[in-house]
């Protein structure tokens, strides 16, 4: 019986330590990866970007006027540079540019 005791004791306390440094790790390592988030949330909601200016698309008819030329590859998801000077065309749709 005591021989059981002996060996039952130190597996019990093995055990409830494992158990107990398991559950704090995990419990310090789960407010890290909040504050995380939380940063992440902060970044993504204060206001970024860019100076805007207005281009214009040529077009084949229209006012003619000597305005900034879009980028061809300007699209809704992505905005281009501005350009440095202004062409004198048959202005089409407007759009927007990055100053």
């Amino acid at each position: 019986m005591k021989k059981k005791l002996l060996l039952t004791l130190p597996c019990v306390v093995a055990v409830s330590i494992a158990a107990f440094v398991g559950t704090t790790t995990l419990k310090s390592n789960s407010n890290e990866g909040n504050s995380l988030l939380l940063e992440n949330i902060e970044a993504m909601s204060q206001e970024e970007g860019v100076k805007r200016s207005v281009c214009y698309t040529m077009s084949d008819e229209g006012d003619m006027r000597s305005v900034k030329v879009c980028d061809t590859r300007t699209n809704p998801s992505m905005m281009y540079p501005c350009p440095q000077y202004e062409l004198p065309i048959h202005i089409g749709l407007s759009d927007y540019c990055a100053q």
